[in-house]
């Protein structure tokens, strides 16, 4: 073989031989896909795990961080200053601006700007108070009342007639009207949780100062609950007059407050009785006693008839006639009094005297 022949093809031999040392150290013979090399270079983003509702404080178990898809690229390019931190406590303590569906990548305008809410008599009507009640939830609609709504409270009580404390029943009766509920679960924010089972739910109502100081004391004297008051039959969204001249309990409602304001009234066991319309009981009148007429006005509603220390206090009829004075000595009114219903169970006392409390009395 001729030199020049064996030069050639040695040089051709050098030559496809760094061809073949460039195209592999520029990748060439590489078999993965440079898509799929792309994709370990998606990053991270903060999505919802179920359905987020406008006005709700979501907690971190209702997110999850997952990796950018390749359907979310457009998305991710246009909204990617506006996304929030890829950390599932971003959400913590913020309230959802809109209604949000499961699976949705989250970003800053689908809340509210980050700052603290409302404090509690921010949120109270002017003249308005607060009142706290820590129920089961079965007296509290089961639980599933929610801020804003308007509820009544009604108080069941064991009742009995002094000075024996004789006769006693059981009673329900209403003792405040469309409450707001400004305050649920001790919490500012508004969250959506189940009510553990046994577990109370604490409620804070607006009302006014002195229907305040009578739920206060009759959470001393009787079982309250919460009934939820229906739109239709309660002013919703403002509140309204205190007094109502179409309602005997609520005529002088505002008259009640002014006199609650200035310590010119407490708040007692009489309260309890005008709400719960009770009578008192007449006991026996001896002769030679005093007569005296209760009057609200001009207009006679009852009689008195005091004999020493003992009083019945009795409707007017035609049928009552005068008895000779002899109220030489101070009267004192019988009443009624209110106690916890089988107060040895709820926690109450039954009323002293009584020894036929908790034994079947329960009247309809």
């Amino acid at each position: 073989m001729k030199a020049s022949t064996l030069f050639g093809l040695t040089l051709a031999s050098m030559m496809g031989l760094a061809v073949v040392v460039g195209a592999k150290y520029v990748g060439y013979f590489d078999t993965a896909p440079a898509a799929e090399t792309k994709k370990t270079e998606l990053p991270e983003i903060l999505v919802s795990t179920r359905n987020l509702f406008r006005g709700v404080t979501p907690s971190s178990k209702d997110v999850r961080v997952r990796k950018l898809t390749d359907a979310e690229r457009d998305f991710y390019t246009r909204y990617k200053d506006k996304l929030l931190p890829a950390v599932p406590s971003a959400v913590e303590l913020r309230v959802a601006a809109q209604n949000v569906p499961a699976g949705q990548p989250l970003t800053e305008d689908m809340f509210e700007k980050v700052g603290i809410p409302e404090s509690v008599t921010e949120r109270l009507d002017p003249g308005m108070r607060t009142v706290s009640l820590v129920l089961p939830k079965e007296r509290a609609g089961g639980g599933l009342l929610q801020v804003g709504e308007r509820v009544d409270i009604l108080m069941t009580s064991t009742v009995c007639s002094e000075p024996q404390c004789g006769s006693p029943f059981t009673a329900t009766a209403s003792i405040a009207r469309n409450l707001k509920i400004v305050v649920k679960r001790d919490n500012l924010w508004k969250v959506m949780a189940g009510v553990p089972e046994e577990k109370p739910v604490s409620f804070i109502l607006q009302t006014n100062p002195y229907r305040a100081a009578l739920i206060e004391y009759a959470k001393m004297k009787g079982v309250l609950t919460l009934v939820p008051a229906a739109p239709g039959m309660m002013m919703k969204d403002k509140e309204p007059p205190m007094s109502d001249p179409d309602s005997r309990e609520y005529r002088d409602e505002e008259k009640r407050v002014a006199q609650f304001m200035n310590n010119e009234q407490i708040v007692t066991d009489g309260d309890l009785e005008r709400i719960f319309n009770l009578r008192l009981l007449a006991v026996p009148v001896p002769s030679g006693s005093t007569r005296v007429e209760m009057m609200v006005g001009t207009r006679i509603e009852a009689h008195a008839v005091i004999k020493g220390a003992n009083v019945a206090r009795v409707q007017r009829t035609a049928a009552n006639a005068d008895v000779a004075s002899d109220a030489s000595e101070s009267p004192t009114y019988a009443s009624y009094r209110f106690s916890m219903p089988d107060g040895s169970s709820l926690g109450g006392a039954p009323p002293p005297g009584c020894t036929t409390c908790g034994k079947n009395n329960t009247k309809s």
